[in-house]
């Protein structure tokens, strides 16, 4: 069909059938009529297209997506910033952005990061000590007079990549002998923390110093604290809002409420991957009960604010290092 009929066609108001697929996300498309297969996107291989049989539909049919969207991460070249690049330009967007597009002079690179923090907001979460670090980075390699002229350049970036997830990996616990198993990188639990929470939390579990505080080396205190169990649960559900302070830095924004955007299941597996990644696993007790799709509903069901879920964190009672709210 091509495009000159399909024109005449909608000029026309002659119903076409749609091909889709159903989707059960928390959005324009949840229920809507005439939905009758379910897509999904789960991680593949760079250069190969897979794409499931085109379904025929009545007229008018509409559809959506869900399921596990592929991950790439850009493999950014090395250099001074780097880090820092992939630290607080990932909060917002995905650092392909930076390589898949034509290089940018040096002024215009300036501008596009100023435009960033003043009209995107992302002022909020860089700190002012981090924008020239960002921009000489950009400026030292993805100009049109500095792109490519390291001359290891794409072999050490694809070093560095491979370095990167070895790193994380090894992060994540998975050789940890400890009587809590720790999560695979391919686990349920882990897809739904890089699709949600890495923006913040970062893939290290460290967050961002002064901005997202860490899961990695907490997330046991909490558990260990009398409540801390449930509040953790009802922080993924309900949001967290107000001023708290985990290893003696203070930490004062909100957390997203997921509870319309996750399921049941989603929730009691991101938790379980967050309670033993990053060498979590080792400060947990043998007993460590993981937390099941029907400890979520249970708890879903006492709908709370933000607010009040912070009221929850300063009423535990702390056995392993002392926090505060």
């Amino acid at each position: 069909m091509n495009i000159k009929l399909i024109i005449a066609i909608m000029l026309a108001g002659i119903a076409v059938p749609a091909w889709g697929y159903q989707s059960n996300e928390a959005g324009a498309n949840r229920a809507a009529p005439s939905l009758v297969h379910e897509g999904r996107y789960s991680t593949g291989t760079l250069g190969v297209i897979k794409q499931p049989a085109p379904t025929i539909f009545k007229p008018d049919a509409t559809y959506g997506i869900t399921g596990s969207w592929p991950l790439y991460p850009a493999t950014l070249a090395p250099g001074k910033g780097l880090s820092v690049v992939q630290s607080y330009c990932s909060i917002c967007h995905s650092t392909s952005y930076i390589v898949n597009q034509p290089p940018l002079p040096a002024k215009k690179w300036a501008g596009e990061v100023h435009k960033m923090l003043r009209t995107y907001g992302a002022g909020h979460y860089i700190p002012q000590d981090k924008v020239a670090a960002i921009i000489h980075y950009l400026q030292a390699n993805y100009t049109p007079a500095t792109i490519g002229h390291n001359k290891n350049s794409t072999k050490n970036s694809a070093k560095n990549s491979a370095s990167a997830h070895a790193s994380v990996k090894a992060r994540s616990g998975n050789t940890a002998t400890a009587g809590v198993a720790a999560p695979g990188p391919h686990s349920a639990g882990a897809l739904v923390f890089r699709q949600n929470c890495q923006v913040c939390h970062q893939a290290s579990g460290h967050g961002i110093t002064g901005t997202f505080p860490p899961l990695a080396g907490h997330l046991p205190d909490v558990l260990a604290a009398t409540g801390g169990r449930q509040y953790l649960a009802d922080a993924v559900l309900f949001g967290l809002h107000g001023s708290i302070t985990v290893n003696g830095r203070s930490y004062n924004g909100s957390m997203p409420v997921w509870a319309g955007r996750l399921t049941d299941k989603q929730i009691a597996d991101v938790l379980n991957y967050a309670v033993t990644a990053w060498h979590n696993n080792r400060q947990l007790p043998s007993t460590f009960k993981a937390y099941s799709a029907r400890d979520i509903a249970s708890g879903r069901r006492k709908n709370l604010k933000p607010a009040e879920v912070h009221k929850i964190r300063a009423q535990l009672k702390w056995t392993g290092r002392p926090q505060t709210p």
